[in-house]
């Protein structure tokens, strides 16, 4: 009978030409990356062309021109991708007014990428001594001044003292979500909104509409003051279209006034409950 052939051996071998081969291919690929590393730095020196920046790409840029965002950059055409600092431009393009972050990518293929994220202006508000209009942001920052400032398009925030350009400011901030919740409930447009000053009681205060009616919010519970504010302006009332001041701090109540406002720390109780559920009528 005849004897099986152990394959322990086999087996042995076997592993030991794979264990070879990968040690060969390991030494082939860092071979490969060490030649690359050494070569890139001699294509600097002997033909700094091959590595010379051709192609500034940019996504996310609706408002700015390319051509601005490149000066902006401080990159030039011709200059050495190798030699650029990424952090460096992005934070040169983040110092750029209407740039709220920006990320700056570079390809050996003498390429670089920018992205951007703009800044939306959402209000005014004058700032400093004496005051300066500035464009404020979504997040309550004043980040730029000059020829595109209109308040007809842009509502005004008054009395956030203290305020700083570049710096987000709690009170601005306050005012825009207070602003875009009225036009998301179909209301006037705001033209202004009084965040700080005398008589705080009354504060926030709006002039909403062409004719700027003063709308007296106070503290608390916007959704339903706004909720109660639509429903004055779109019921059938007498005398609506008279009525130049609306108090909204009385809980269910309103108070509708003819006439010029009140003066500041002036309080009236309602003469008339004026509830949405169970009233078609107000003052």
């Amino acid at each position: 009978m005849k004897r099986r052939r152990s394959r322990g051996p086999v087996r042995a071998a076997a592993s030991r030409r794979l264990y070879r081969w990968s040690v060969l291919a390991g030494a082939g690929v860092a071979g490969l990356l060490f030649g690359l590393l050494l070569f890139e730095p001699l294509i600097a020196r002997m033909a700094p062309q091959k590595l010379a920046l051709t192609t500034f790409s940019v996504i996310g840029a609706r408002r700015i021109a390319a051509e601005e965002l490149v000066r902006a950059s401080g990159v030039t055409v011709g200059s050495s991708v190798r030699a650029l600092d990424p952090s460096a431009v992005s934070e040169r393009l983040a110092a750029h007014p209407w740039i709220s972050e920006a990320r700056v990518t570079t390809f050996l293929s003498r390429k670089i990428l920018v992205a951007v994220v703009e800044r939306e202006a959402a209000a005014i508000a004058e700032i400093g001594a004496p005051p300066t209009a500035w464009l404020v942001d979504a997040g309550g920052t004043p980040f730029t001044t000059g020829t595109a400032i209109d308040s007809e398009i842009h509502p005004t925030l008054i009395g956030a003292e203290g305020a700083e350009p570049g710096q987000p400011n709690l009170l601005l901030a306050q005012g825009v979500q207070i602003a875009r919740a009225v036009a998301r409930r179909g209301l006037p447009p705001v033209r202004r909104i009084r965040l700080g000053g005398a008589d705080a009681g009354s504060l926030p205060e709006l002039w909403i509409g062409t004719r700027e009616r003063r709308v007296v919010l106070g503290g608390g519970e916007l959704p339903a003051k706004l909720d109660r504010l639509s429903w004055i302006l779109q019921a059938d009332l007498d005398g609506i279209e008279t009525v130049s001041s609306i108090d909204l701090r009385f809980g269910s109540g309103v108070v509708l006034r003819s006439g010029p406002p009140p003066s500041g720390g002036e309080t009236t109780e309602p003469r008339g409950g004026a509830a949405p559920s169970n009233s078609r009528r107000a003052g």
